[in-house]
């Protein structure tokens, strides 16, 4: 008892303090006390006080796991305590982050992978993790992700005439989808990427949210094959949609663009066919933009295949609700599109948006979906014949067979 008195009396004392006298009194301590503060009764009497909850403070309880002199099996040095203590904390932290991590990939799939995942991690850390005052403060500030502007996880990166602006208007009504107003054209223009960099393409981008994704459009990065390679280094989990249009069909309505910007010039005929050859103008690049093949190949050259979303023309104009259904599923986002989406304007002879929130219709420019000039039907037979191979080898490559093909 004297033992006890004096333990409590010196109980500032540190932990290595403690004598081995003190350890063979308290050893052989078989008398029956009473703990006024923690506990209403001791040990029972005749029994030997071996378990440390019987001590009244936290210095008792690391003083009598020492164990000085003491070999019974339930006494437990405290030097295996502290690194059982610690391993068992070290692998708990692991197991959550795993999990948390795991739960993140299952519901953000697709996305822009590592904001997405940041984000459903903090949420699930801050969740589970309260408790944690100062660590928690530094994992909210770790993963707290904001709007801020990021890569496109899509690119509609062709082709040029071929429904490349309905498709992005279609997206842009789904809620987790951020486009911006204009076509960048970073990866097919050298002068940007060197005066300008990729921080400058950065900031052409719209801000989204960690559950949204950034769309880009640029129908021109079809033809330029080096555009691949650059987008590929930038973010190689980048998903392409591509779409494409009778090859002849395409070429008259880039022409009539043309001639909209160049009214100088000369009829389609005279354009298309090469004066001294008699032959199809192969040096006109539009006329090359067609000959879908000879681009695609570089594409899955650097891309694999399931990166790239291929759409028919025609049949995003007749039914843009099951090909829009279809793209929600490739870019791995929510199913958002209804009929209600979509109204068919007969004046202009194709559908239009409607936006939900205001009831509003919209549809394309006017050069949208107007009427192609008459071109001599000898002049159709002699593109069609020049497009057949490389729709044959579209056809082959892709394993896909086309309506015009």
């Amino acid at each position: 008892m004297k033992m006890i008195e004096r333990l409590q009396h010196n109980s500032n004392k540190s932990v290595g303090a403690y004598s081995e006298r003190d350890s063979k009194e308290l050893r052989n301590a078989n008398s029956t006390f009473s703990l006024r503060e923690n506990f209403s009764r001791g040990p029972p009497s005749g029994e030997t006080m071996h378990a440390p909850v019987y001590f009244p403070t936290t210095r008792h309880f690391l003083w009598m796991t020492k164990c000085v002199g003491m070999k019974s099996r339930k006494c437990i040095s405290r030097s295996h305590i502290m690194p059982a203590v610690v391993l068992m904390t070290v692998v708990c932290v692991l197991f959550c982050i795993i999990q948390a991590c795991s739960l993140s990939h299952a519901g953000q799939i697709g996305r822009n992978s590592s904001t997405s995942q940041l984000y459903s991690l903090r949420q699930y850390l801050v969740r589970n993790f309260k408790g944690w005052s100062a660590q928690n403060d530094q994992i909210r500030r770790l993963t707290m992700v904001k709007e801020q502007n990021r890569f496109p996880s899509c690119i509609i990166f062709g082709v040029s005439k071929g429904g490349t602006r309905a498709v992005c208007e279609y997206l842009k009504l789904h809620p987790d989808v951020v486009a911006p107003s204009d076509e960048i054209h970073f990866y097919d223009n050298l002068t940007l990427q060197k005066e300008k960099g990729v921080d400058w393409y950065l900031r052409q981008m719209p801000a989204s949210k960690p559950n949204q994704i950034t769309v880009e459009k640029s129908p021109d990065y079809f033809q330029h094959p080096q555009s691949a390679r650059l987008i590929y280094e930038t973010n190689n989990c980048t998903k392409l949609l591509l779409l494409l249009r009778d090859p002849v069909e395409r070429l008259i309505s880039q022409y009539m663009q043309l001639v909209e910007k160049n009214p100088s010039l000369p009829a389609f005929e005279e354009w298309v066919i090469d004066p001294i050859t008699g032959e199809v103008n192969v040096k006109h690049p539009s006329v090359m933009v067609s000959a879908y093949s000879q681009y695609l190949g570089d594409w899955l050259s650097v891309f694999p295949r399931d990166q790239i979303h291929i759409i028919e023309s025609d049949s995003l104009r007749v039914h843009p609700l099951e090909e829009m259904k279809i793209v929600e599923e490739f870019l791995k986002i929510r199913p958002y599109f209804t009929e209600g989406d979509f109204y068919f304007n007969v004046s202009r002879g194709f559908y239009c948006n409607r936006i939900r929130a205001t009831g509003k219709t919209k549809c394309l420019g006017k050069s949208k979906g107007r009427e192609h000039i008459p071109v001599k039907s000898e002049i159709l037979e002699r593109l069609h014949k020049f497009y057949l191979p490389y729709n044959q080898e579209l056809n082959r490559i892709l394993k896909m067979k086309f309506p015009w093909s």
